[in-house]
């Protein structure tokens, strides 16, 4: 399941009113179910603080999540010449993959 950000942030980048609470039901359907499941959020520097992701992370640990990715932004594909302008280097950080790693069974990042 892809999850785009906090839940009380949805709103803010999906532009539809009420997102976070849809998007958090569905979280919990997903986890409810018992069908083996990944939650993966795609990041990008201008979009995601690292504070935020990590943020995001505790929630969806404390929800009783096994099994998260980050994916960090790709260009392709993308026509925003401002994200495509900022560099990924860097992001996130060790220390902040590190943490995350320490929080899920199963836990991915995803450059590529």
């Amino acid at each position: 399941m892809d999850l785009k950000t906090l839940f009380d942030g949805y709103d803010a980048i999906t532009r539809v009113a009420d997102s976070g609470r849809h998007a958090l039901n569905s979280a919990e359907i997903v986890l409810a179910s018992g069908v083996p499941h990944e939650f993966r959020t795609t990041v990008h520097p201008e979009l995601h603080a690292e504070s935020e992701i990590l943020s995001l992370a505790k929630t969806l640990s404390t929800m009783g999540v096994q099994n998260y990715a980050l994916q960090v932004f790709r260009s392709i594909g993308c026509d925003d010449e401002k994200l495509n302008a900022v560099s990924t280097a860097g992001y996130p950080s060790a220390d902040l993959v590190a943490q995350l790693s320490g929080m899920f069974a199963r836990f991915q990042l995803r450059r590529e």
